[in-house]
């Protein structure tokens, strides 16, 4: 059984004893146990305006260069439902994402020419069964739908806003040490 401190008080003595030295404090601290805590799945703060499922298929996925996929990254509510070709590098996939959300930076382009992926942190779902033989590290190549922006709080207590993506086909193309 895990305890967690949901109440702690700390009560610090200090009494003068001869020539004003102190004497050591006392600490008390009370721990009541609770129910384990999870860490929540990313939910967003501002939902796109209509669910991934939703959003048809497009007849056919654009390919972009670094300047479209920009665009797109710019403003993606206002390209909702179109289709893209873009590539990545899964930089989140765990169990905090779940098996059909990931977080990926995305490019319009394969960038890994230097060594490494440079892109537009995303986020990206699709079936767990398309995705899983798609792993953190691997950089890919998809046919994806733009559904919107999604909004999450960051460990760092702030708050990220993303496109948001639809994955309809994935390759795995490479593998970074990123």
């Amino acid at each position: 059984m895990k305890i967690q401190m949901a109440a702690v008080s700390v009560f610090l003595a200090a009494t003068v004893a001869g020539c004003g030295g102190l004497a050591a404090p006392t600490v008390t601290v009370t721990a009541t146990p609770s129910a384990p805590r999870s860490i929540p799945a990313p939910t967003p703060t501002k939902a796109a305006t209509t669910a991934p499922a939703l959003v048809p298929v497009p007849a056919s996925y654009q390919e972009l260069d670094e300047r479209g996929w920009s665009l797109v990254a710019k403003d993606p509510e206002a390209v909702q439902g179109n289709g893209y070709v873009v590539y990545g590098n899964v930089t989140q996939f765990d169990t905090i994402t779940g098996t059909s959300t990931f977080r990926a930076n995305v490019a319009g382009i394969d960038t890994t020419e230097y060594g490494f992926f440079t892109g537009d942190n995303t986020m990206l779902v699709g079936t767990p069964e398309m995705l899983a033989g798609v792993a953190q590290k691997d950089v890919f190549r998809a046919n994806v739908t733009a559904i919107g922006s999604y909004s999450y709080e960051n460990t760092m207590g702030g708050t990220n806003t993303t496109p948001l993506l639809r994955v309809d086909s994935i390759e795995v193309i490479g593998r970074t040490d990123m």
